[in-house]
């Protein structure tokens, strides 16, 4: 969590640096992205022309740490065991803030920003300061025609007149775009970030996806599914895998919407996240004592005792039951992503599979090893992620090229840092065999 602060405090700092370098000389090239829109006024055609606006809004609220989120953990959410942990499903309880971003009205800054211009110039533009009407700026218009897509038939099929049947997939196209280069004017309107957590939100936003249709203000909380990860007593791989977790790099959990080849496989696979969200490693409190409870009445009343409240009634027990739950473990956070693809594997499609292959093949593009290959080792759900449970339930029952089912890596309590290059290509080739997308295994 600090390094992630840490991160978050200097990317802030680097905006701040790149926002006063350009208040200083500012051109479009060097505009910052993320405190404004550029306005070039409608009918500007390309070539010489007066300066374009740049239409500045507030900087991002800096992201704040949560001191405190609520985790709700069930024996009978037992979904996993192994040889040194067992895992739970569990929900857990956070602001909202963690979930909804802040959002900036693109609207609201126009339309402040147009307000600010007519003040300024004059709703025709006679007040105008001459300066702004001088031609020191450029329009670049930039023409990029596109073939389009046509397939012949490979058995190259005449049509009456002797010629070759074709298919017409994507027609040809011109694309023109432009693009305004030089000195800008500066229009700080004050538009200010919003606080969608809190439903605070403008007329544009109203009725959006994910935001309130009623003024009525939306609950602090929110409670998402995770997973918890609990280490067997004084068992050390929970602690590795935290540590694994942190040290990956940012796109092992960042989703992409391409396509990548990743050798030594031949065909594309996507790029979607390897491995699940990491939410943190917490240790237990130790100051303060461990509470046990008891089976009560069949009204469902228990025991809820400290370890040092109360009098023993069965002294033997009672100090069994101590013993036996002396130790208390770590817990390890991550995302809900799904079932193993154990019992799948042999009716997933030949895409899945490498898919599935290119995780591993992923990890060790990056110098990890994962060390314990297996297919229990990589979760499935249908996607996309981003849907709602009910489209993904919907979506699990189409073909498996239409569902866009979500795979990732797990388990890294013996994942290590390699040099060896012999043991890469070993887990290279059990992980192509595993998964039958070695070429004379292929469907």
């Amino acid at each position: 969590m600090l390094i992630e602060a840490q991160s978050i405090e200097l990317a802030d700092a680097a905006t701040e640096a790149r926002t006063s370098d350009f208040l200083e000389n500012p051109t479009a090239e060097c505009r910052p992205h993320e405190r404004g829109f550029l306005f070039v006024p409608q009918g500007t055609k390309p070539g010489p022309c007066p300066p374009a606006v740049f239409f500045m809004h507030g900087a991002r609220p800096p992201k704040t740490t949560t001191e405190e989120a609520h985790l709700y953990l069930t024996p009978n959410q037992l979904c996993g065991t192994g040889n040194h942990s067992v895992v739970y499903n569990a929900e857990w309880e956070v602001p909202r803030s963690l979930i909804v971003e802040d959002v900036i009205c693109k609207k609201c800054v126009f339309e402040k920003g147009i307000e600010i211009l007519v003040a300024e110039d004059g709703p025709n533009g006679d007040t105008k300061d001459p300066k702004w009407l001088q031609e020191t700026g450029t329009v670049v218009e930039t023409a990029h025609e596109d073939p389009g897509l046509t397939i012949a038939n490979k058995d190259a099929i005449e049509d009456e007149n002797g010629e070759c049947v074709s298919y017409d997939i994507e027609p040809p196209s011109l694309k023109v775009s432009r693009k305004y280069n030089g000195p800008v004017r500066v229009i700080d309107t004050g538009v200010q970030w919003q606080r969608a957590a809190d439903g605070n939100t403008c007329k544009h936003r109203t009725g959006e996806p994910g935001q309130p249709l009623s003024p009525s203000e939306p609950p602090l909380t929110a409670r998402v599914s995770i997973v918890a990860k609990m280490s067997l007593g004084y068992d050390y791989h929970l602690k590795t895998e935290a540590n694994v977790y942190q040290k990956f790099p940012d796109h092992f959990y960042q989703h992409f919407t391409g396509y990548n080849i990743i050798a030594p496989l031949q065909d594309p696979v996507p790029v979607w996240a390897l491995v699940p969200q990491f939410y943190g490693y917490y240790l237990p409190d130790k100051t303060i004592p461990p509470s046990f409870w008891k089976k009560g009445n069949r009204d469902g009343k228990g025991q809820n005792k400290g370890a040092d409240d109360g009098e023993e009634k069965d002294g033997t027990s009672e100090k069994a039951d101590r013993l036996k739950y002396d130790y208390r473990s770590p817990l390890m956070l991550i995302e809900h992503c799904g079932e193993t693809v154990c019992n799948i594997l042999d009716s997933m499609s030949i895409d899945d599979r490498q898919h599935c292959a290119s995780l591993f093949l992923r990890l060790h593009h990056e110098g990890w090893l994962h060390n314990s290959l297996y297919t229990r080792n990589i979760l499935y759900q249908p996607g996309p992620v981003d849907a709602s449970p009910m489209e993904r339930a919907q979506k699990a029952t189409k073909r498996s090229d239409l569902r866009k089912t979500s795979f990732r890596l797990i388990d890294f309590g013996r994942t290590e840092k390699i040099q060896d290059r012999s043991l890469r290509l070993w887990e290279e080739d059990v992980a192509t065999k595993t998964f039958k997308v070695l070429h004379d295994a292929m469907d």
